[in-house]
């Protein structure tokens, strides 16, 4: 018997600790400085002023005098910190936290693309760009992609947690603005050129280019005695980076005495395991520009962002797979004999090794426009805006392939999961009268020259959305009575989609590397190129595991040979001889089903109103009002009729939704603000849940079709939410927060799965609409894994957040520069159905000590996020819940003032603790599996460091 063990990922490194220790140095080490507070800018000669301030207390003053409940962090603070996107930056607030959703991959590339505000999954949140709704590229969800936009050319980062009528209705978590600046917002003329140098130390070290960078140039001025003022920014930047992944390809009982029971009820074992790499180049490139006019009693404004995220990555995987399994025990030589004894253990017969690439390339890009201004006429106060967005999502050649080989004969192998639950012991074997051993078996395994290419598959798919917007908002101050002013205004929001999947050969089948003789091959007589023979670098150690000697198992696949592979037979009839026997058959002829499998188009006319009220008695105000929003939807979906025609479906559902709410704020003499309001929220689906086509992908070797599709019955998801808070704003910029949170859901949405058999599977009485596509063939001995969005009946989370915030000016000396931000938010969700709801951590909290003295400032922070449930599990987990397993995270930087010149270090990810957990139940005992398209359950990010210079003048 061998068995190999593969370690943990590398401990923290050296140069890590050498870093804290230089800044320590650094920070005890400093000569004197100036006790006091600095100034909020410093000046330079001439009309030229370099804005340096921290802006930290405008933001609490701001949060302070604000109706709703808020949470900001403004453009310095971001500047100090160790972010590589919006989601990094606001992440350090209270009750909001990160989530990369790893169904493209996004998860391996170190950078999150989502953000939950108290508790609420990222599709329930509105979101703004300078107060204007955006368009969402990707038709899956509500939720704005934050991957694409940089640290770079912000104001301020706005999360308001408890909206009132004059925000968009569909927030039950809440609303996150992003704003961007104007010239108004510094107090003079600001040049600013930022250079930074980035290294990712996993993929330098395994051999990879992990070097990358960026590069900004921003720019601030006033003109016509100061009434016109004129911002711009533009940037670049460029990472690479590698990240190395594990999962788990199923599970089955591990004993065969609890074979015929449930799986969450039984002891269970994998049955094969998968490892990933996936190398990232990203580009990010964009800018921001703002005009603005100051009158006496107007002031008008343009405004325009543009920004484009490419992303250039390939996925290589190796995989232990078997022929077969069952229940064995080893007899007197070590070899494994069947058995139905309550020992025996679940063992992987004839195994073999499998390969797969997948190019996961997507370019997202987001361009918007918006002008307008407000007007003061008195009593009355108006704003008035039109916008424009324009949002693309595209995965231009989608190329997947698939390498196997001839499985050994008689060769086994068990996994075991060793103690810290995602690290693999593979033990290999060899059954009873086998010429194979377990060191042959081993040797076989892991040699890349049993491995060939069987496959390819592609794909050209995307989605575009265009976006209008209109409004007014009108404040007249009343002064009648206790009611002191009123708010109303109209919202007009147009918008339409359009998204588009072209299958490269017919039905997305499999577009085989064929015999000699023009048939069709099996998977275990692959007639492509071996893997040891394919473009592509071996990588020294995986996860740790240092290799086996003489054999190089993991490899990266370049990716020039699979799209020519795939891409020479685009668009067009590919022909074979099918081999029947073993249900191979060919792709055929191409058709307009094939072109128009996953095309789709919707309008979508949003019309809202709202009147408000504040209502003042004394220190106590009053804020009631009420919104109405009427959503018309319409769309068509592409729909196969036959094997060769098809035509498109109409969609359409109209609904009203009338918001109340209102919220109270108390403000106390001494500096005490007391906040509770409650309100009615929702969220409407997302547009790909909504269209009824199905898409289907097929498992040969696992002999399992996967078909998912949406339902055009699904309804929005309806809320009413209950708030309340204290706060208390000290001296010094500080303030201390406690505040509660609770919310009732109705139709909340989830993802039902089942498991059905064919060829006779049809429509399924579970799943409302699923039906296999017209002309698609389930082969025989295959099982069948849907998957349809459906409305939960209800739930709720309720949940606490305790903030605090200081700097300690009090202190002597050099000590009176530091400062320090904690928070804490605990929650607890529920529903119906059972378990929580998804992506609701039950854990928040956020720990950073700041130094912050004239021309040194410093940040250590350390963020935890804790359990949240991903989803209700699929057909190879048994429909077991998976788990996200807690992420934390320390970041350190460190800045120092040279003149002009401030240069800064900064590090992520510092413990090189793993970027994301995928486990199956709640505990780390499994590892999770595969779920929408994602490979990697367990993913090993790396640290990550950037050096940085900006020069002001």
């Amino acid at each position: 018997m061998r068995t190999i063990q593969f370690p943990a990922p590398r401990s923290l490194a050296t140069r890590g600790l050498l870093f804290i220790s230089v800044a320590a140095a650094a920070l005890t080490g400093a000569p004197s400085l100036a006790t006091a507070a600095e100034a909020a800018a410093d000046t330079t000669s001439g009309d030229q002023v370099v804005v340096t301030a921290r802006a930290k207390i405008g933001v609490l003053a701001e949060k302070k005098a604000a109706p709703a409940s808020t949470a900001i962090i403004s453009a310095q603070e971001i500047e100090d910190r160790p972010v590589s996107n919006v989601v990094d930056a606001v992440s350090i607030l209270p009750g909001v936290s990160a989530f990369a959703d790893n169904g493209r991959g996004q998860a391996a590339t170190g950078q999150p693309e989502y953000v939950t505000i108290n508790g609420i999954a990222s599709n329930y949140n509105a979101y703004q760009l300078n107060g204007v709704r955006v368009p969402a590229a990707d038709p899956s969800t509500r939720a704005l992609s934050l991957k694409l936009l940089p640290p770079f050319g912000l104001q301020s980062i706005e999360v308001v947690k408890t909206p009132g009528a004059n925000y968009d209705g569909d927030s039950i978590g809440g609303v996150l603005n992003i704003k961007t600046p104007s010239a108004f917002d510094y107090a003079g003329s600001l040049t600013k050129i930022t250079v930074q140098g980035q290294l990712n130390e996993l993929a330098s070290d395994s051999g990879f280019n992990g070097a990358g960078g960026a590069i900004q140039a921003e720019f601030a001025r006033r003109y016509l005695d100061g009434k016109i003022g004129i911002y711009g920014t533009i940037f670049y930047k460029k990472e690479s980076s590698i990240s190395e992944a594990g999962e788990i390809g199923g599970y089955s009982p591990t004993h065969p005495n609890t074979a015929n029971l449930p799986l969450g009820q039984v002891a269970i074992s994998p049955t094969s395991y998968k490892w990933d790499l996936q190398h990232n180049n990203i580009a990010t490139t964009g800018g921001a520009f703002g005009l603005d006019y100051h009158g006496a009693n107007t002031r008008l404004y343009v405004r325009g962002t543009a920004v484009s995220y490419d992303d250039k990555s390939e996925d290589s995987q190796v995989n232990i797979r078997s022929g077969g399994g069952g229940y064995y025990v080893q007899d007197q030589t070590g070899a494994y004999v069947p058995s139905t004894a309550a020992n025996a253990t679940l063992t992987m017969t004839n195994a073999f090794q499998g390969h797969y690439f997948q190019l996961r390339d997507q370019v997202d890009s987001l361009y918007t426009v918006q002008a307008g201004g407000d007007s003061d006429l008195g009593r009355l106060h108006l704003a008035y805006e039109t916008s424009y967005g324009y949002a693309e999502l595209t995965q231009p050649n989608y190329v997947e392939g698939s390498l196997y080989g001839m499985p050994s004969a008689g060769g086994t192998y068990q996994i075991g999961m060793g103690s810290n639950g995602y690290t693999p012991q593979v033990t290999f074997g060899a059954l009873s009268g086998s010429s194979l051993n377990a060191a042959s078996t081993a040797a076989y395994v892991l040699d890349q020259r049993n491995n060939a290419v069987w496959k390819y598959q592609g794909a050209d798919s995307g989605s575009r959305a265009k976006q209008f917007g209109a409004k007014i908002d009108a404040d007249y101050k009343a002064d009648f009575g206790v009611v002191k002013v009123i708010h109303a205004g109209l919202n007009l929001n147009f918008s339409d989609r359009l998204v588009w999947d072209h299958y490269f050969v017919h039905g997305n089948n499999n577009d085989y590397v064929l015999t000699p003789g023009g048939m069709a091959a099996n998977y275990n007589n692959p007639q492509g190129p071996t893997v040891n023979n394919l473009p592509g670098q071996n990588v020294a150690s995986f996860l740790g595991y240092p290799g086996v000697s003489g054999l190089d198992q993991f490899r990266s696949f370049a990716r020039g040979s699979f799209i020519d592979g795939i891409t020479r037979h685009k668009y067009q009839d590919v022909n074979c001889i099918p081999d029947i026997a073993d249900d191979r058959t060919c792709p055929g002829a191409y058709t307009i089903n094939d072109y128009n499998a996953g095309a789709a188009s919707n309008t979508e006319n949003i019309y809202a109103g709202y009147v408000s009220a504040d209502l003042n008695f004394d220190k106590l105000t009053l804020y009631p009002g009420v919104r109405i929003e009427q959503t018309e939807f319409s769309g068509k979906a592409w729909a196969p009729l036959t094997n060769t025609t098809g035509g498109y479906i109409n969609l359409g559902h109209d609904y009203t939704e009338v918001l109340p709410n209102i919220a109270a704020v108390y403000r106390t003499d001494n500096a005490i603000v007391v906040r509770a309001s409650v309100r009615k929220g929702f969220s409407r689906p997302a547009f790909s849940q909504l269209i009824p086509n199905p898409s289907v992908s097929i498992d040969d070797v696992a002999k399992t079709v996967y078909i998912s599709q949406g339902n055009p019955d699904l309804k929005p998801t309806e809320s009413v939410n209950y708030d309340v808070s204290v706060e208390y704003y000290g001296v010094k910029d500080s303030v201390f927060e406690v505040a509660g949170y609770y919310k009732t859901l109705t139709n909340f949405t989830y993802t039902q799965s089942v498991t059905g058999g064919g060829p006779a599977y049809s429509n399924n009485t579970t799943l409302s609409n699923i039906s296999v596509p017209a002309g698609y063939t389930i082969p025989t001995g295959y099982q069948v894994i849907a998957t349809e969005p459906q409305n939960g009946v209800q739930g709720s989370i309720q949940g606490v957040t305790l903030n605090a915030q200081q700097r300690l000016a009090f202190l002597p000396g050099l000590a009176s520069g530091l400062g320090y931000r904690a928070n804490l938010t605990l929650q607890h969700s529920s529903t119906k159905l059972g378990g929580p709801l998804p992506q609701s951590p039950d854990m928040l909290y956020n720990i950073e000590v700041t130094y912050d003295l004239h021309k040194i400032h410093a940040d250590l922070a350390y963020q935890y996020t804790g359990l949240q449930l991903v989803n209700g599990g699929n057909g190879n987990d048994g429909n077991i819940p998976q788990y996200l397993q807690p992420t934390e995270f320390l970041n350190f930087s460190l800045g120092y003032q040279v003149g002009k010149v401030n240069l800064s270090f900064q590090a992520k990810n510092l413990t090189d603790a793993p970027t994301f957990w995928k486990t199956v139940g709640k505990s780390k005992q499994y590892l999770g599996v595969q779920d929408g398209g994602g490979n990697g359950s367990y993913i090993h990010f790396g640290r990550t460091f950037n050096l940085i210079a900006t020069y002001s003048f």
